[in-house]
């Protein structure tokens, strides 16, 4: 069998003075693991965040990976994807497409269109809904952009009621335009873009 000591405490600092000493019985002869979970540590910086990350070139091998991707998302009215092999193929075809890896985790994908010298369009860009809302969409275009330094203009189209459009936001992207229909599928887009200067 398998036994676990575990040990909690309260939250914050105020429970401190209440902590009464109490002997744990442990063999010491074996080998234990010591786990410390707490809010009070600071979380990652960015910069280690982004070392875990890495953006992989798709190709054609990476067919089913990309399909099992879109249909995580399938179904939603803020994302209009790819969701048959052929539409992946002729995605591949058109645009430069990413995995997102993270600690060996592929956790979505991202792509990008160039449009000319000086203009590069974001095509695509999910985050598999298991781990959304863990700072993995920031950090894959924080990556993107990098790669996209040398274009003076960057844009995208998203879903008004995409909850990802206040982190675009917030990356330097301004509305540009509301278009309806954007895909024929019923559904307006934001046209939103990002001056870099280069």
């Amino acid at each position: 069998g398998v036994s676990l000591l575990i040990k909690t405490v309260g939250v914050g600092v105020d429970h401190i003075r209440k902590i009464q000493s109490k002997q744990l019985k442990m063999n010491l002869g074996t080998k234990f693991k010591f786990l410390h979970i707490s809010s009070g540590f600071p979380r990652k910086g960015i910069d280690i965040l982004l070392e875990a990350m890495k953006l992989i070139e798709a190709t054609i091998q990476d067919v089913p990976m990309l399909l099992e991707i879109e249909k995580t998302v399938r179904g939603l009215k803020i994302y209009s994807g790819c969701f048959t092999k052929q539409e992946i193929e002729e995605w591949l075809g058109n645009d430069i497409v990413f995995l997102i890896e993270n600690d060996d985790l592929i956790v979505g994908s991202l792509s990008y269109e160039i449009k000319d010298k000086n203009h590069a369009h974001i095509s695509g860009f999910v985050i598999k809904p298991k781990f959304q809302k863990q700072g993995f969409a920031k950090q894959a275009l924080k990556l993107l952009f990098q790669k996209l330094n040398n274009f003076r203009k960057l844009s995208l189209d998203v879903h008004p009621d995409n909850h990802i459009v206040g982190l675009y936001e917030s990356l330097g992207f301004k509305r540009e335009s509301l278009v309806e229909n954007y895909y024929g599928d019923g559904e307006p887009r934001l046209v939103m873009v990002k001056n870099n200067a280069v």
